[in-house]
């Protein structure tokens, strides 16, 4: 007995004596193997009433056995051995009762060594009073691969209903032909784990409650204005047992919110079922706008027996409908046919104007749901939302004809077999799709790599060629590989994660230069596990920035929800983009990028104009911690408002001078501030020099300053120049007065000192505006200073109390070069190296040893290195912190 009250109070952490069975009225554990057996007096190999299944690819020869060499706790555990085949035991039927209408959960711990191809596995599902399967209920835990250094913990679900009398378990350490599907079936050869070993230990079966936590809002999206409230919906034989547990947590996994107590439940409305489902309701307090998960347990004597989470997005207004931009789609493909219900609420939170449906795929077709896809067409065209049909693959019944499911089929297979089917989806909904799609984005590799995909597309591109006059059926292409000049007239341009947002442009550029294409860009994002969540939110905005100011006319972005389960099981949760994602387009909706605006060399500004009104998208190029914020100066207007990535608006504060300067935070987070002076903002990003590169020799270079009046009435002011400490920047024209539209172009003188380093230079421009309210106005421009033909790359190391430098020197011209090569130490001797005759793109190593030299472990030490040529002015200087 007392071991018995550990058993029921432990229920899931350690489970009791093997194979003891206990009544529900004491505990929820239904039945529990530790395979303790020895002191049970088990003398046999196999545990107490296990059988072991054979039949096709298990050999007789292969066994399992109790085992004291590892167990999760206790001495024993049961030890699966392969010698080739698969290994099956089952806990037979009659062993284990089961009660209608109840839940059980089964859970076990696995250990394995890495298994390449076998897989440990657990399987339970019910009888019939006869002891007959019902296979309906047949569940399998995922396929486990080991590799682990501790125990791994599989589980499965079941639900009995009304004929369910027992419940049947299996463990099996399985070959692929076992546990892995194939669309070859039969003829598929599965590569297979000659010997594999894996353990099994602590397996309970318990009544558990089924728990589902929902939410009243589409999308579990709630305005500004909305009470948050979730419905806990519970089915189970017993619930005067049960207490919650309630966690809600941010995005940044803190928790804000937590309840400990009793939900108050009731029957379900209608269902006088006395095992009816129960409902509850708990209210959550008014909650800031962001991404929240709230988590359940429910609580039975002290221990969870069953838990549930709900992600939830908080708004920061009352969700008004955002003018879709026409650039703007949404990528649903993998939303399946059952979860397009929902779609009309949710695409206009996120103002976008087009989406992607997969309506042929490998499990179902809009065929089978022709009356809900026509409902949807209908409120999608009321939303002013265009659809894109994707056909992603053959319909089931065009697979059944052609053979196969995949599209390089229907080369084979005869015209008729898959023509009639892909014309009558054509032209039953010509009125309503004008938009197609052949394969999915994340396919776009494969039409380079295979082919047979491109010939598919060829075909199903001649058959809407005769149904339809100029088709728009885009082909996936990725980024990564240079079109060959055969791409057909519409593409949807895959851009993986691996593409910087900064390239976006230059892949668009390529595209249209090689190619007249009506282009669409489907953005794939960082993925979740390598990246942090700011490096994902962070680069998110910069994609969809730099793909504007691309000047795209199509740009898709992922559905912002994470889809699980199928058919109509299909649950949707909201990731924290459809926050970003409904800021950007509310912000960015329909407007002009107008150019980037010299804020500061360490800060990356796009001006955009949206009706008239200014906006700003700014964020720091310098760290990757949002944490580190810069204050930059900026003439922004008179009523600027700055609106964080989830829609938080707070007022800028005024200057408190005449110069209308305003000290603006800007950190690695991007941040909008809307409302600006739109022409100011695009009179400082027209400031700009004729060429940004300056050759580092001492002698005075000129370069030309331009920049244009945006205003409708003449611009007038005087010009001031000043760059880093010693350089002298004179501009030879500092007066102006510039009709509206016209450009300033003058010649401006620039002297800097012999030992300037090499590296971007920021020359200020202090303009005066002389109008109705003399202001002033402070313009950053950089400058790139260094030698063409010239390459320089320094490292410098410690060596006890030495320092050696390492210079690699690279001549970049069409002409031998002679130069000398110099490295400085503080408080050592200058050393000298030549470097004479440097043929066309060679390079040469120079290294210099410093020796006894006096470190102070409180500063770092700077090394500074460089080239000099032998007969003239020019020079190159370069500094490193010795390593």
């Amino acid at each position: 007995m007392r071991f018995l009250a550990v058993l029921i109070i432990i229920l899931f952490s350690l489970p009791a004596v093997a194979g003891v069975e206990l009544s529900s009225d004491q505990t929820r554990v239904i039945k529990a193997f530790d395979f303790e057996e020895r002191d049970l007096g088990n003398v046999e190999e196999t545990p107490m009433d296990w059988l072991k299944v054979e039949g096709p690819g298990m050999p007789h020869y292969v066994n399992g056995r109790l085992s004291s060499d590892r167990a999760a706790t206790g001495k024993y555990a049961f030890r699966f051995d392969l010698n080739g085949g698969s290994l099956l035991y089952r806990f037979p039927s009659g062993k284990i009762k089961a009660h209608p209408y109840a839940n059980y959960r089964v859970t076990t711990k696995v250990f394995a060594d890495t298994l390449p191809n076998a897989r440990a596995r657990i399987t339970a599902y019910f009888t019939d009073i006869d002891g007959r399967m019902i296979k309906d209920s047949v569940r399998h835990s995922d396929a486990y691969a080991g590799g682990d250094k501790d125990w791994r913990t599989l589980s499965i679900d079941l639900e009995a209903d009304e004929k369910a009398a027992s419940i049947v378990l299996e463990l099996g350490l399985l070959q692929p032909s076992v546990w892995k599907s194939s669309t070859l079936g039969n003829q598929t050869l599965f590569e297979q784990d000659i010997h594999a070993r894996a353990y099994f230990d602590d397996l309970i079966i318990a009544q558990v409650p089924r728990t589902r936590l929902t939410c009243d809002r589409p999308g579990n999206v709630f305005k500004r204005s909305d009470p948050i409230a979730l419905r806990v919906r519970i089915s189970d034989r017993l619930t005067d047992d049960l207490a919650a547990r309630l966690i809600v947590r941010d995005a940044t996994g803190n928790v804000v919110h937590q309840y400990n107590g009793a939900i108050s439940l009731l029957p379900e409305a209608d269902d006088t079922h006395p095992h009816a489902p129960k409902l509850g309701s708990i209210v959550l307090p008014d909650l800031p706008s962001g991404w929240y998960r709230a988590s359940l347990q429910l609580i039975s004597s002290g221990v969870v027996v069953g838990d549930e989470s709900l992600d939830l997005v908080r708004l920061a207004d009352d969700g008004l409908r955002i003018e879709p931009d026409r650039r703007i789609g949404v990528i649903a493909t993998h939303l399946p046919m059952a979860g397009w219900s929902e779609l009309p609420t949710l695409l206009p939170y996120l103002g976008a104007a087009r989406v992607k449906l997969s309506v042929w795929d490998a499990s179902s077709d809009v065929e089978a749901q022709q009356l809900k896809f026509a409902l949807l067409l209908d409120k999608l065209r009321e939303l002013q939302i265009t659809p894109t049909a994707c056909l992603a693959a053959p319909a089931p019944k065009v697979a059944s004809l052609i053979g196969g499911a995949t599209w390089p089929h229907i080369l084979k297979a005869p015209p008729d077999a898959w023509q009639p089917q892909l014309a009558y989806l054509v032209s039953r909904y010509s009125g309503y799709l004008d938009r197609w799609q052949f394969g999915l984005d994340e396919q776009a590799t494969d039409f380079v790599t295979q082919p047979l995909m491109r010939q598919s597309y060829d075909a199903v591109r001649k058959e809407f060629d005769r149904l339809i006059d100029r088709p728009d059926l885009a082909m996936p292409w990725p980024a990564f590989f240079e079109a060959d000049g055969s791409l057909p007239p519409t593409v949807a341009l895959s851009v993986p994660s691996e593409v910087l947002p900064e390239q976006i442009p230059l892949y668009v550029a390529d595209l249209r230069a090689r190619a007249a294409q009506q282009l669409s860009l489907s953005l794939q994002l960082l993925p979740e596990g390598r990246y942090s969540r700011d490096a994902r939110l962070r680069d998110y905005v910069q994609r969809i920035a730099y793909s504007i100011s691309a000047g795209a006319d199509r740009i898709d972005l992922p559905l912002p929800f994470t889809v699980t389960g199928s058919g109509d099981q299909t649950v949707k949760q909201p990731s924290e983009l459809l926050l970003i994602q409904r800021t950007v387009l509310q912000t960015l909706a329909n407007a002009e990028f107008k150019g980037r605006v010299p804020v500061n060399e360490n800060v990356e500004a796009f001006l955009f104009d949206r009706q008239g009104e200014g906006v700003m998208l700014l964020w720091s190029k310098a760290g990757v911690d949002a944490r580190q914020n810069r204050t930059v100066q900026i003439v922004l207007g008179k009523s600027p408002r700055r609106v964080d990535l989830w829609g938080n608006v707070s007022p800028v504060l005024q200057p408190t001078n005449a110069s209308g300067v305003i000290d603006v935070e800007v950190g690695a987070m991007p941040v909008f501030l809307v409302g600006i002076d739109a022409q100011l903002a695009q009179l400082r990003s027209s400031f700009s020099f004729d060429n940004p590169l300056i050759e580092s020799s001492f002698k005075p270079h000129v370069r030309r300053l331009r920049f244009t009046n945006p205003y409708p009435t003449t611009l007038a002011g005087r010009i001031r120049l000043s760059g880093p400490a010693g350089w002298n920047v004179v501009a030879q024209t500092p007066g102006f007065s510039l009709a509206p539209g016209e450009t300033y172009d003058a010649a401006v003188s620039i002297e800097f000192p012999y030992s300037s380093f090499a590296g971007i230079k920021t020359i200020n421009c202090d303009i005066e505006l002389q109008s109705g309210d003399t202001r002033n106005l402070k313009v950053p421009v950089t400058l790139k200073l260094g030698l063409g033909d010239v390459g320089l790359s320094t490292i410098a190391l410690r060596d006890g109390n030495d320092i050696i430098v390492q210079q690699v020197i690279t001549n970049y011209s069409t002409k031998a070069l002679d130069y000398t090569a110099f490295a400085l130490v503080p408080l050592q001797a200058r050393q000298e190296r030549l470097v004479t005759a440097l043929k066309p793109g060679q390079t040469t190593i120079k290294k210099y040893r410093f020796t006894n030299v006096t470190f102070d472990p409180t500063k770092p030490m700077i090394v500074r290195s460089g080239v000099k040529e032998l007969e003239g002015t020019r020079v190159l200087n370069d500094e490193v912190t010795v390593q």
